[in-house]
């Protein structure tokens, strides 16, 4: 089977750029649950019309539902996919896991690819991924080839990665800043983009969170012989000659003669940020990867070359043969028939009626047949039946070779419902007061307070040593307090190794562990481990709260884009947690923002636009960027009506955290700078 080529179609002037300049399928979204919400993107009625003109095509419709959603949005989700079933779209792509859970029942005939918004990164995210029913996963753009090797070789599920377009700092689904610093969440499809405001580095990097577009499309031959079943376009938010471009020149290096100058010069014309990079691709990550839109890109895309682009895509490539067979007899009506593929249709006219002057014949009959210009068929065998003597006005055979076209398309565009059934859903209710629990976890174990006697739970670093794990369970032994670790957000690449620290740490007799991501998830699962649910899960519905439980968490951190009245909605078999204090996570990036190349750089911190100031933590090759002020919800426990509330402890050492632990405990207001997050404002 041949790589597909997956275009954007954020418009249906960019879905036509994609079909004629020969994309193999396109995603888009409907008016509302899709990551670019910012795009044009289509109405219902729209979306079947684009349905039946991609099929009409050879090109497959992928319909991105792809959101965070809230327990009051699950129906009109539903309904869209009801729809999306009814026109037969090809697939869904998802993130939310409560969304997915539902549509695994009411269409499990529909293919469900994972969005890369669920944070693939690992060949253990791909594995948990296809057992919870996704028949494909769209990767992390930021895996390199030998990753992405790796994942597709021990991998039996379809893989889709990103090959041109727009990089984002942070790892998708792992982004927060947008929604912290503005209320507006890239996880719901609103991201206002403030990495791409200035942001200065300790090292003089003046936009420290803005990456170059990617470029993939020199490697598209090796990728091929990677086993990646689609290869991906980013840019439902560009002009449509961006598609016609990046669809061209994906089509011209797999199958064609292939200029590659000529290609991503015009590639970087029509859109860029100070060129191209391959950095994450090729495992060579540096400040060369930086770029923003200069005055230079945003004046290469000159009307002359828009023009040409714009000329690809002005008619539709004939693809299909229609005969016809024409009958033109007296005292008849006029019939045509039309046959293409396996289907057979007519179309009447009238009588024909007897010449004066010049009859009608054959040579002129079956020169209109041929006028199929600007449709998707080519004409083959054309046999004609007139009766000497007769005229029928040529209008009328156009007529019914127009009628018999469009009888053609509408079937050869016809792909059958998918049969959905309506899911019953969860009426969320108002959980009852609790007395929480307090859990404490720390980035390291060398910042724990000597008192831990106030917590319940504490998690260390799976990093920490094993004397230094033996020593912490001694010390908690009959205290009442519960040790644990934590994995990382980003473990890029190093499944084997967590695996073995995880045996080292229940060597240590230490058997829970926190994640962030289904792939840590699904690491610890595979080594006996009791799995808690921690930030990066993303949890903001009862349906995904559940669904993970079914799918082995022990307990579950909600996700602080949620305002306290939606996550006081959210309860089920295992316990639920709100973090209510810490340096909430802005970013996760591959990438140190600080100096371009991780460099374990502890105690670095970035600069913003208004002199705030950002720390940055870079820990197992990846860096995750907090917000300048904590949390703080100590004085207001009684707002969150969860089973336990967290502490996050970063930037802290162990005298400060123990201070933060006291006044949780007594309930005191804080004693500095400090955010309520968005439990009371929420993000869109």
């Amino acid at each position: 089977m041949s790589m597909e080529i997956l275009a954007p179609a954020g418009s249906f002037e960019q879905l036509r750029a994609a079909v004629c300049c020969g994309a193999d399928a396109v995603y888009l979204g409907t008016d509302c649950f899709n990551a670019r919400q910012g795009a044009q993107n289509f109405t219902l009625e729209e979306l079947k019309e684009a349905v039946e003109y991609c099929h009409l095509h050879k090109v497959k419709v992928h319909l991105a539902l792809n959101t965070l959603l809230y327990d009051s949005e699950l129906p009109e989700a539903l309904k869209i996919a009801e729809y999306a079933c009814a026109v037969g779209v090809d697939a869904l792509i998802v993130q939310d896991v409560g969304l997915a859970s539902l549509l695994r029942q009411c269409c499990p005939d529909m293919p469900l690819h994972a969005s890369t918004q669920l944070s693939a990164h690992t060949l253990s995210a791909v594995r948990f991924l296809a057992d919870a029913g996704f028949s494909r996963v769209i990767l992390a753009r930021e895996l390199s080839r030998a990753e992405i090797s790796k994942i597709a070789v021990n991998s039996d599920v379809e893989l889709e990665i990103f090959i041109h377009g727009a990089y984002c700092m942070s790892v998708s689904g792992q982004c927060y800043m947008s929604s912290l610093f503005g209320g507006r969440s890239g996880n719901r499809g609103l991201c206002a983009q403030p990495c791409r405001l200035p942001t200065n580095a300790p090292d003089g990097c003046e936009f420290a969170l803005s990456l170059k577009d990617m470029s993939l499309i020199e490697h598209l031959g090796e990728i091929s012989s990677l086993g990646i079943a689609s290869v991906k376009i980013e840019g439902r938010l560009k002009r449509p000659e961006y598609v016609a471009a990046a669809v061209a020149a994906c089509r011209q290096r797999l199958y064609g003669d292939y200029d590659g100058e000529e290609a991503l010069l015009k590639l970087k014309k029509v859109f860029s940020r100070s060129g191209f990079t391959d950095g994450y691709y090729k495992g060579e990550i540096s400040r060369g990867m930086f770029g923003t839109r200069t005055r230079d890109d945003v004046v290469g895309a000159t009307g002359d070359l828009l023009r040409e682009l714009s000329r690809l895509y002005e008619k539709d490539m004939p693809i299909y043969r229609v005969d016809f067979d024409l009958s033109i007899k007296r005292g008849q009506k006029a019939e045509l028939q039309a046959r293409c593929k396996k289907h057979s249709v007519f179309a009447q006219a009238g009588e024909p009626i007897e010449a004066v002057n010049k009859p009608l014949d054959e040579a002129r009959c079956i020169s209109q047949l041929k006028k199929t210009g600007g449709t998707v068929f080519y004409t083959g065998k054309i046999s004609v039946d007139i009766d000497d003597g007769l005229l029928l006005p040529v209008s009328q055979i156009n007529s019914m070779r127009r009628s018999a076209l469009e009888q053609l398309e509408k079937k050869l565009s016809y792909a059958g419902p998918i049969d959905f059934a309506v899911p019953e859903l969860r009426v969320p209710a108002l959980n009852e007061p609790k007395r929480p629990q307090l859990w404490a976890c720390f980035s390291d174990e060398k910042n724990m307070p000597d008192d831990l006697s106030g917590l319940d739970f504490v998690f260390v670093p799976v990093q920490t040593g094993h004397a230094s794990l033996l020593k912490l369970s001694d010390r908690l032994k009959g205290t009442g307090t519960k040790l644990g670790v934590a994995m990382p957000r980003g473990i890029f690449g190093m499944d084997e190794y967590y695996s073995r620290l995880l045996r080292r740490v229940r060597q240590a007799e230490v058997f829970d562990c926190m994640v962030g991501n289904v792939g840590a998830m699904q690491i610890c699962l595979d080594e006996k481990m009791t799995v808690h649910g921690g930030i990066g899960m993303n949890i903001t519905n009862n349906h995904a709260f559940e669904d993970y439980s079914y799918g082995g968490l022990s307990s579950a951190l909600l996700s602080f884009e949620l305002t306290a009245k939606r996550m006081n909605m959210i309860s089920g078999d295992m316990p639920s947690g709100a973090v209510i204090y810490g340096h909430l996570p802005l970013m996760l990036t591959r990438t140190c923002p600080a100096y371009g190349k991780c460099v374990n750089c502890g105690g670095a911190a970035l600069t913003d636009r208004k002199g705030m100031k950002m720390p940055v933590i870079c820990k197992g090759g990846c860096s995750e960027i907090l917000n300048p002020v904590p949390l703080y919800m100590g004085d207001r426990r009684s707002e969150l009506r969860q089973d336990y509330h967290l502490l996050l402890f970063t930037v802290e050492d162990k005298n400060r955290a123990a201070e933060i632990i006291e006044m949780v405990s007594q309930g005191k207001p804080f004693d500095a700078d400090m955010t309520r997050g968005l439990y009371y404002k929420g993000a869109e």
